[in-house]
């Protein structure tokens, strides 16, 4: 397998991969990870930084304000949770420095 395939797996196999920084896939390609950047199809929920530290944006209804995504993002982001070591609310998650673009560890 080269070092740009994916291996194809359960939802949980994905979170598992993302969280070792391996590349995976739902076999519908609905959860993917290139090993840091956690997606929901087209969405990015979660990132681990270099550390292995991982955070995942919360993208479901507990989130206040108007973040919420479709049913199956909110499950991926609750499967996601349960491994990440912290769990930010989106503004936080979208507009913290060097986070969305994985620039080093956390910046504090």
């Amino acid at each position: 397998m080269s070092k740009f395939s994916k291996f194809i797996t359960k939802r949980e196999g994905v979170i598992h991969a993302w969280k070792n920084g391996v590349r995976a896939r739902t076999s519908n390609d609905s959860l993917s990870t290139d090993g840091t950047h956690l997606m929901s199809y087209s969405k990015l929920i979660g990132l681990r930084l270099k550390s292995g530290y991982t955070i995942v944006g919360n993208y479901t209804a507990k989130a206040k304000g108007n973040y919420h995504a479709s049913h199956t993002t909110s499950v991926h982001v609750g499967l996601a949770a349960q491994h990440a070591n912290a769990l930010w609310h989106p503004l936080v998650f979208e507009n913290t420095p060097h986070i969305t673009e994985h620039i080093g560890d956390l910046p504090f």
